[in-house]
C-alpha cells in the first residue's frame, strides 16, 4: 500500500498542472485527497486492531483473514485517524494565513507525537497483543530471542527481529 500511495501522490502532484482544464485539476485533487484518506484509514484501523488485540495463537501465527478488518473498534479508530488528518490539514492553512507558521507545525506535531507516544505506552511491552491469550502476545522481550547481554556481540534491534524470525524462535528461554 505504501508504494501505491507514494506513486499516486507523486502522479497526482505531477499531473495536476499538466492540463489547464478545471475538471482535470479537480480529478487529481480528489485523487490525492482520497488516497491520503485511504492510507490514514488503513493505518488507523491497524492501530485499532493492535490495541484491541489480534488472534495470535500459541505458535505465533495470526489466525484470521480479512474479516479482522470488519472490527467496529478498528473501523472507528480508522475514522478517527482520517478526522485527525483532516484537522491537521485544516490547521496548517489557517495558521499560514495568520503568519503563525511555527505554531501550526508545532501544534500539529505535538498532537501527532502525543498520540503515537500514548499508543506505545498503552501497548508496552507488547508489540502485538493476542486476543486469544495474553501469554501468546509478541513482546519487545521476544525479539531478542533470549537473555540479552550488553556487550560487543549484542544484537541491534532491527537485526534481532530478523534473526529471531529466521531461526524460528518465539519466546526467550
Amino acid at each position: 500500500m505504501g508504494c501505491r500511495r507514494l506513486f499516486s501522490d507523486a502522479s497526482s502532484i505531477e499531473f495536476r498542472s499538466k492540463h489547464p482544464s478545471p475538471l482535470w485539476r479537480a480529478y487529481w485533487d480528489v485523487s490525492f485527497a482520497s488516497f491520503a484518506a485511504l492510507a490514514l484509514f488503513v493505518m488507523g484501523a491497524a492501530v485499532g486492531l493492535a490495541m484491541r488485540g489480534l488472534p495470535i495463537a500459541s505458535d505465533g501465527e495470526l489466525r484470521g483473514g480479512l474479516s479482522l478488518l470488519a472490527d467496529p473498534y478498528a473501523l472507528s479508530v480508522g475514522g478517527l485517524a482520517v478526522a485527525a488528518g483532516a484537522l491537521h490539514g485544516a490547521n496548517l492553512p489557517r495558521a499560514f494565513v495568520k503568519n503563525l507558521y511555527g505554531q501550526a507545525l508545532g501544534s500539529s506535531g505535538v498532537a501527532i507525537v502525543s498520540l503515537v507516544a500514548l499508543f506505545g505506552v498503552a501497548l508496552f511491552p507488547r508489540l502485538a497483543r493476542s486476543s486469544i491469550d495474553d501469554a501468546f502476545s509478541l513482546t519487545v522481550y521476544w525479539v531478542f530471542c533470549g537473555r540479552v547481554k550488553l556487550d560487543t556481540t549484542s544484537y541491534e534491534f532491527p537485526t534481532s527481529i530478523l534473526w529471531c524470525l529466521m531461526r524460528g524462535k518465539r519466546y526467550p528461554s
